[in-house]
């Protein structure tokens, strides 16, 4: 079946190939700039996944380690009052589970894996796992712990999807002005999609 999203196939391969020069570069970029952060001006922005976990109570430590939460779009998309989403959406990505806390693949410090596509918590009560989350959620974003970036142009910010939560701020008038955003998504080399959320970064 042919999918028409109002392109031509020439602007396709055009845009294609764009991305993957943007992919390229980016990567680049990520390899010659690891551990350096510029135009940074948030508190230890370097140690931010790690703080969020780190400041937790002991007793939260606890209830969450060995917890699973699932990550559903459907959640998603009702928790924001957006349109739920169709059925060919909903079998494209079909909710999945994700341990609350999960060693980060290269350092082994243990991140939150939460964030807004965070439903549930497995063998718990629907209603008591969301409050957990919640929770979760609001100890992860106090001030101390969020980077905001003030862009400029020619900025390409670089984050870890499986150790930070990130997310756009309408501060700037969407009725006027076009807010254009090139994304490129890395696969976690460990097999897990980087695509869900962990605290640290809005």
């Amino acid at each position: 079946m042919k999918i028409d999203i109002g392109i031509d196939d020439r602007s396709r391969k055009d845009i294609a190939g764009g991305l993957s020069r943007l992919l390229a570069d980016t990567y680049t970029l990520y390899l010659k700039t690891h551990n350096f952060h510029w135009n940074v001006t948030g508190p230890m922005f370097n140690t931010l996944h790690l703080m969020a976990y780190a400041a937790l109570p002991d007793v939260t430590r606890e209830k969450i380690t060995g917890q699973w939460a699932v990550h559903s779009l459907e959640f998603m998309r009702e928790s924001l009052d957006n349109p739920p989403p169709t059925e060919a959406q909903k079998r494209n990505a079909p909710p999945v589970s994700h341990p609350i806390v999960r060693p980060h693949p290269e350092t082994g410090q243990p991140c939150l894996y939460i964030g807004m596509y965070a439903s549930h918590v497995e063998d718990r009560p629907v209603a008591e796992g969301r409050t957990i989350l919640a929770r979760l959620q609001e100890q992860s974003t106090p001030p101390p712990f969020v980077y905001s970036h003030r862009w400029q142009p020619g900025d390409v910010m670089i984050w870890d999807n499986r150790c930070l939560m990130h997310r756009g701020v309408s501060d700037y008038a969407m009725d006027r002005e076009r807010r254009v955003m090139k994304r490129v998504c890395v696969q976690d080399p460990a097999g897990q999609s980087a695509g869900s959320a962990g605290p640290g970064l809005g």
